[in-house]
């Protein structure tokens, strides 16, 4: 089943996502905000996690510079299989349609609906999961309960814990 629910799950991300090519990513300062204590870097801990089927994995949250309200998640994923993506949204944390956007510029077909429920939890909805993102109380671990909405082979996909750890911060406090 392992091997079955992997290749599923690559094939609906494939489905909801277009091919990368000539990938170029934007670098740019994170400092942690004191609104918002999940902005910044975070690294997939495969060792603190449920098997997922995930290689690597890193989210980049920033705050938007103009605006205070408005958040750009960066996330580059790899799975066991090989498959990479990397791709980014804008969002304010308000439930609405987010449309993913690969690095290199080219749409996406999959979106999110973010909800921020409060200063350290988040909840991101899409088509084939749902996300729940909650910060640890020191703020070094990012928690992400992943409930998948698709019935494979008559069984509901049980609960996957991703665990992602903050990476150190590129700019002073």
């Amino acid at each position: 089943m392992g091997g079955s629910l992997l290749k599923w799950l690559v094939m609906m991300l494939l489905i909801n996502m277009t091919p990368l090519s000539g990938l170029s990513q934007e670098k740019q300062p994170l400092a942690r905000s004191t609104t918002a204590p999940f902005v910044g870097m975070w690294k997939f801990n495969p060792d603190k996690s449920s098997r997922s089927g995930t290689e690597r994995e890193s989210i980049s949250i920033a705050t938007i510079e103009s605006q205070e309200n408005e958040f750009k998640f960066v996330f580059d994923w790899l799975a066991e299989n090989g498959t990479e993506l990397q791709w980014w949204f804008i969002t304010d944390m308000k439930g609405g349609t987010s449309k993913h956007t690969q690095v290199n510029g080219r749409p996406m077909t999959s979106e999110s609906h973010i909800t921020r429920l409060d200063s350290k939890t988040f909840v991101d909805d899409t088509k084939i999961l749902k996300n729940e993102y909650k910060l640890s109380a020191d703020g070094q671990t990012l928690i992400v309960r992943r409930n998948f909405k698709r019935i494979v082979n008559g069984k509901k996909l049980p609960e996957e814990r991703l665990v992602f750890d903050r990476v150190a911060s590129l700019t002073p406090d």
